[in-house]
């Protein structure tokens, strides 16, 4: 018989000392204990599933409570299920000593006893996720009506930050050469270059602007076609909608015509082929065609539009966005300094387009 535990907790930030601290008296092997940082509402957990691989009949699982397995009530019956009947091993709930299948000797109405037990603790371990949730909603529901802010308090944005954001906007440096410039992360410019252009007093002062050069301008007096291709895997991991990716592109495509430019054509991959975030879409963590560096965007603009990809170019600031071309066809330019094997290199998309159109 081998010992095994499991050992949960919602967020990287909580502290699991109190669990292991309770494994103590039990001699487990420290490479035995398996340990999550994720919620309970489903068993798609990596370490959970390790530790099913590994147990075998006659094999001792202990848990500190029933609600670290998980809190999801039907799911823990399952699991429950699975383990002491599929598998064959033993459970061991610490704080529930009814919880324990290695006294079963046979006896009927201990058992009968116990899966009541559990089945009243597993409704107690989902309704105070439940309970949870909805205190989290109600406090959040509550504060927002008093004005108060929530989060942490914004950090001051570095000089200069709005003159990048007019250049970014009218074609003359990429988000991530923006930010880079800037010194922040791409992700946290990018936020909040979206929040400038949500301030109608900084739209108007943009637009205003005869100053910002726009490319995209230049690009539809020629006889090229300006499709988007991105990548969006943010819709995989569950933070950001269908909906709200769409008013983002809205949004974008709002602010071009403001400045006499559009966009013939949007294309973005929802994908994303890892799992593990916390409210992540299951059936959108796959392995696809369409994600970059795979071509699969740009071959069904091709086809939408009519495109001959051998005359056409793909312009991005990542590695992907140069293998992407690549494999459609496509001749390359890379904004930037790196060399991915492209065929053009450029400082900016209107320094790309002044040397190609």
């Amino acid at each position: 018989m081998t010992k095994y535990a499991y050992v949960r907790v919602s967020t990287k930030e909580q502290n699991v000392d109190r669990q292991l601290m309770a494994l103590e008296p039990y001699g487990i092997q420290k490479k035995n204990i398996y340990c999550d940082h994720q919620s309970g509402k489903d068993f798609d957990r990596p370490e959970y599933k390790r530790l099913m691989r590994k147990l075998r009949p006659g094999d001792l699982l202990v848990v500190k409570s029933i609600d670290r397995l998980g809190r999801n009530y039907n799911e823990i019956l399952v699991q429950w299920q699975t383990i002491t009947k599929d598998i064959g091993a033993d459970i061991l709930v610490i704080d529930m000593e009814l919880l324990d299948t290695r006294n079963k000797n046979g006896n009927l109405t201990g058992t009968l006893i116990a899966d009541l037990v559990l089945q009243i603790m597993a409704y107690f371990a989902q309704t105070e996720r439940d309970s949870i949730r909805q205190r989290q909603a109600e406090g959040i529901a509550a504060a927002r009506a008093q004005g108060k802010h929530l989060g942490r308090k914004a950090a001051p944005l570095p000089d200069g930050f709005e003159d990048i954001c007019m250049r970014c906007m009218g074609g003359e440096i990429s988000t991530r050469n923006a930010a880079k410039v800037l010194a922040m992360s791409h992700t946290s410019f990018y936020r909040n270059y979206k929040k400038w252009l949500q301030n109608k007093s900084l739209q108007k002062k943009s637009n205003n602007n005869p100053n910002v050069p726009d490319g995209r301008k230049i690009i539809n007096a020629s006889d090229y076609l300006t499709i988007v291709v991105t990548n969006q895997p943010v819709v995989a991991r569950g933070e950001v909608t269908l909906a709200q990716l769409n008013e983002i592109h809205n949004k974008m495509e709002t602010e071009l015509g403001n400045c006499g430019a559009y966009i013939d054509g949007i294309y973005f991959c929802p994908h994303h082929p890892d799992k593990g975030f916390e409210g992540e879409v299951p059936e959108l963590k796959i392995q696809c065609e369409c994600r970059k560096p795979k071509p699969g965007m740009l071959l069904k603009a091709a086809s939408d539009y009519n495109i001959d990809l051998s005359k056409s170019w793909m312009v991005g600031d990542g590695e992907n966005d140069i293998k992407a071309g690549k494999a459609a066809g496509c001749h390359t330019a890379f904004i930037g300094e790196a060399d991915y094997g492209q065929d053009l290199t450029v400082n900016s998309l209107l320094d790309f387009i002044k040397k190609i159109i």
